[in-house]
């Protein structure tokens, strides 16, 4: 009964592994990148990062303006047989404008003016209308507050920076993300192998029942015997199914990166592993901390073009305008020459604020902020950098500790190769057969556990490499 049973289980398994599809890491790795939707969201973020990066290059850059104006004004007057009971206006604007980085900010314009009078009764013809047309040029320079352009600078600085940080910060979440499918691929494979070392001692398990059962009908054994081969065959079937169950569990979370319905499915071994995961050539900074640097680089930023608004403000402006001759019956017939008919005006403004104390208090509140920023970021480079360390010095540990165990390994498997023999001699005892193997499986194990570990300080490590 019992040789047709341990049939059946070794029958069960065979055809559940056979029904079951393999899958190597690269490939499991390839379709979490194309399949998962988190990864597909980073690359998403990756693309936005660059808004803010054409944001800065718009704060300088070149425009095209235009306006249109019309205006019909019948208020009273005065003097409505001179000025007219209707005054119209239309002016049409066209021009570039530009913020010149160094804090001047121009405008070079064409306009055409055309003015219109109405029902003048006491002017020589009671409709009357002047058009314009020339060209003009204003400036304005900043000479305190945003003097040589520091508040485009640091605007610009500040989106730049942050558009970099937003990069850097999608790239590392997305090299997270494949850590983390990868040390799952790592426990699963870990794991697959432990059930494989499980089955093994239930089918050891199965056959020294077998064994203990025919010494006892043959009156060679005592009954108590056959009742340890079965208690520790019932202990070993029971670690069987919790870590099937374990497996199981495993499985779905790979599903569940996968982002496919559950079916069968088997990793590539621990071995084949250990020939692809190495570790990486080159080691650096962690990819969040060069994204928190780029973050601060824009916090430190913004936090100058804040300060800037608590300069006082003074600004230079302007502006020339010269006009065309149109007719000879107007004004506009000494414009001929550009120079005699010009329009030049120059303006300096000033502004100070009077309440000095809060002015004070509220560059000292940024100077804090930053000092804050700038301590967060060194605690965040510590930790990383002590993480880093440890997993180094782990792997040295997990190096030695391999190297002992193999050892012990080979030990305990001549002692198990001895108790059999006694036992075919009569000479070894059914608790010492048990010991033996179970000792040998724990050892098994736990160099599953070590070189799986191994393997997953090295995929941890992928986030420290340094891309080119």
């Amino acid at each position: 009964m019992l040789g047709r049973m341990t049939f059946v289980l070794s029958f069960m398994l065979a055809t559940k592994a056979f029904a079951q599809r393999e899958i190597t890491l690269s490939e499991f790795i390839r379709k979490v990148s194309a399949q998962n939707s988190a990864f597909k969201a980073q690359d998403k973020l990756q693309e936005a990062s660059e808004q803010k990066r054409a944001d800065a290059e718009r704060v300088s850059s070149t425009e095209v303006f235009s306006d249109a104006l019309w205006a019909s004004d019948k208020s009273p007057v005065l003097t409505p047989n001179f000025n007219g009971t209707d005054r119209q206006s239309r002016r049409l604007t066209l021009g570039l404008q530009k913020q010149w980085s160094f804090g001047l900010r121009s405008r070079v314009y064409g306009f055409s003016d055309t003015s219109l009078m109405r029902h003048a009764l006491a002017m020589p013809s009671p409709d009357m209308s002047l058009e314009k047309r020339g060209g003009a040029v204003e400036l304005e320079w900043a000479l305190l507050r945003n003097g040589l352009g520091r508040e485009q600078r640091f605007q610009r600085e500040a989106l730049e920076a942050s558009s970099q940080g937003e990069k850097l910060l999608a790239a590392f979440d997305e090299q997270r993300l494949l850590v983390e499918a990868q040390l799952l691929f790592i426990r699963f494979a870990q794991l697959q192998e432990a059930l494989q070392i499980q089955t093994e001692l239930v089918r050891q398990g199965e056959s020294l029942v077998n064994w203990a059962s025919r010494q006892v009908r043959d009156r060679l054994l005592e009954s108590v015997h056959q009742s340890e081969a079965e208690v520790a065959l019932e202990a070993r079937k029971l670690g069987y199914e919790q870590r099937e169950l374990q497996l199981e569990s495993l499985r779905q979370q790979l599903f569940a990166v996968l982002e496919e319905r559950p079916n069968g499915l088997r990793v590539e071994g621990l071995n084949r592993l250990e020939t692809q995961i190495q570790a990486p050539r080159t080691l650096g900074q962690r990819g969040d901390v060069g994204a928190r640097e780029a973050f601060l680089q824009a916090q430190k930023a913004d936090l100058s073009l804040q300060r800037e608004a608590y300069r006082p403000e003074l600004k230079l402006t302007a502006q020339y305008q010269t006009f065309q001759k149109r007719a000879d019956d107007d004004d506009t017939q000494r414009c001929a020459d550009p120079t005699a008919c010009a329009t030049r005006v120059l303006g300096l403004n000033l502004a100070v604020p009077l309440d000095q104390g809060t002015q004070r208090r509220g560059r000292e509140a940024l100077s804090a902020q930053l000092a804050a920023r700038e301590l967060e970021l060194r605690r965040a480079q510590v930790e990383a950098e002590r993480d880093r360390q440890l997993i180094q010095e782990q792997m040295q540990r997990l190096g030695d500790q391999q190297r002992v165990l193999r050892t012990l390994i080979s030990k305990q498997e001549e002692r198990l190769e001895a108790e059999r023999r006694r036992q075919k001699q009569g000479r070894a005892t059914t608790f010492d057969l048990i010991q033996a193997e179970q000792q040998l499986f724990e050892s098994r194990e736990q160099l599953l556990m070590l070189r799986g570990q191994r393997l997953e300080l090295l995929t941890q490590l992928k986030l420290y490499e340094v891309r080119s």
